[in-house]
Formats: structure tokens, C-alpha cells, sequence
């Protein structure tokens, strides 16, 4: 019988940063560098590794390009393990749920199924 997951955390990293302009013309908005080497999606990644979350998915949306060139394969927060990933959602055109996110809950709500596969459990049991 194969062991479900007990948590997952969705990283929603999909906004323009509009308010940001000239530090979001060429890159997401969760890939803008603060405090010298870290980039604003450090902080959420990083939390899920300390709080011992291994599946962690992100949703992508403007310029998803950088922010996965940024995340790669998720080593770098240790979420590159046989248990447990790093997962990027991309928008995709086509099918239901295709097209740009209309927000947050939308985006979760166009996950659902993805979801559901992965049949998170809520206890330890």
C-alpha cells in the first residue's frame, strides 16, 4: 500500500508585481532578490523545509520563465528527494481550467485534480 503524503503546501507565486515595475520588467515578482542572495520565494520554501513539508508545489503565472529557471529542481531547499518534490504549475492553454489564473483561490480551484491524485491525508493515520 503506498504512503500518502501528510501535508502539502502550495506556493501561489504567480503575481506581476505591478506596484514593483522596474524590478519586475524582466522577472516574477517571487524572484526579486532582497536581503544580498535570497529571492522573496526563499522564504516560503524555506519555511516548508524547516516545518518538514516535502511535497511543495508552486504556481507560476507572469514571467514563469525566471521563476523556474530560480527553482530548477529544488535542491537548493532540499526538496529534490525519492519522497516528497518540488512541483512547479504552469498555466497552459487548452481543456478545461486552461488560461491565465483569475487569483488566488482560482488557482487552487484549476489544481484540484492534481490535488485530489495526490490524496494528501490530514492525520497520521
Amino acid at each position: 500500500m503506498a504512503r500518502r503524503p501528510h501535508a502539502l503546501a502550495l506556493v501561489l507565486a504567480g503575481g506581476a508585481g505591478g506596484r514593483l515595475k522596474a524590478l519586475t520588467d524582466r522577472r516574477a515578482k517571487p524572484v526579486v532578490p532582497f536581503g544580498g542572495v535570497y529571492r522573496l520565494i526563499d522564504l516560503p520554501l524555506s519555511n516548508c523545509w524547516h516545518s518538514g513539508i516535502s511535497n511543495v508545489w508552486v504556481t507560476e503565472q507572469y514571467r514563469p520563465h525566471s521563476l523556474a529557471r530560480y527553482l530548477s529542481n529544488g535542491r537548493r531547499w532540499d526538496l529534490d528527494r525519492t519522497r516528497g518534490k518540488l512541483l512547479l504549475l504552469h498555466p497552459h492553454r487548452g481543456g478545461s481550467g486552461s488560461g491565465w489564473h483569475k487569483g488566488t483561490a482560482d488557482s487552487i480551484y484549476r489544481q484540484r485534480a492534481v490535488i485530489r491524485d495526490l490524496a494528501p491525508t490530514s492525520s497520521s493515520s
